[in-house]
């Protein structure tokens, strides 16, 4: 993918080569060390080549438009957030794995969430080394398993969707508290008389439940710990099946 993209560069802007040497991991650096600071919208070729000390023009002949940028840098994301390489011969443990590291990657830099919901992007993500790296990793996780390959890819799916939309789901909600400038707790109060007047009502029993019991739920990393172990005990009873209805150990 860096060879194709600095083709193409070179195809477009062929007529002379920059003075300062750069490389495209470079660039990545740093527009990755931008978008940690100030977000993702402020990783403009102008800024990077200010930080880099070169023209602006330079940086077109390694990364022809914003667009390749941000999907390197999707790449890079990928390739950071992937699975070990090699398993650890438990199944379960390498699972874990799969779901632990995507979540690192998320919780690391948060604003990939902004990156992902552009849907301009989502062609990015189905060629080039990061989804490739994620994707041969977490099949090493699974070939071991007594299943075929269908089974396999469902289960492999299963656990980046959860992984991706948990803890998407908590970037965005810390997002709208931060918006807001309360804390949870705090959005609990506010909303208490409103909802009291709802749940008065009586048709909501279930509802009133939760919310007498919201404090006692343990924080977000616990919560997924469970549920991810909840997903696994699924994937458990399914390889037994597997097992007892071809008959082995």
């Amino acid at each position: 993918m860096r060879q194709e993209r600095e083709t193409r560069a070179r195809g477009v802007r062929h007529h002379r080569r920059p003075r300062v040497q750069l490389d495209i991991e470079q660039i990545v650096d740093t527009a990755l060390a931008i978008a940690d600071h100030d977000g993702p919208d402020a990783m403009t070729m102008r800024k990077i080549a200010s930080h880099l000390g070169v023209g602006v023009m330079s940086l077109y002949w390694y990364v022809p438009t914003k667009r390749d940028l941000e999907g390197l840098v999707l790449e890079r994301l990928m390739r950071e957030s992937s699975p070990p390489h090699e398993s650890t011969g438990n199944w379960r443990e390498n699972l874990e794995l799969i779901a632990r590291s995507a979540r690192r990657g998320i919780l690391r830099r948060p604003w990939i969430v902004d990156l992902f919901s552009r849907s301009e992007l989502v062609p990015e993500l189905s060629m080039g080394h990061g989804i490739l790296t994620h994707l041969e990793n977490s099949m090493r996780m699974v070939e071991d398993l007594p299943l075929d390959f269908t089974a396999k890819m469902t289960i492999i799916n299963l656990v980046d969707d959860f992984s991706m939309g948990f803890t998407f789901g908590e970037v965005m909600e810390r997002r709208r508290l931060e918006a807001m400038g309360i804390t949870e707790e705090e959005l609990r109060t506010s909303l208490g008389p409103r909802m009291r007047e709802l749940l008065d009502e009586g048709d909501y029993p279930l509802v009133q439940h939760f919310i007498e019991h919201d404090h006692e739920l343990p924080s977000k990393d616990v919560q997924f710990e469970n549920a991810l172990q909840i997903l696994l005990d699924g994937v458990e009873v399914q390889i037994e099946r597997v097992r007892q209805s071809s008959g082995t150990a």
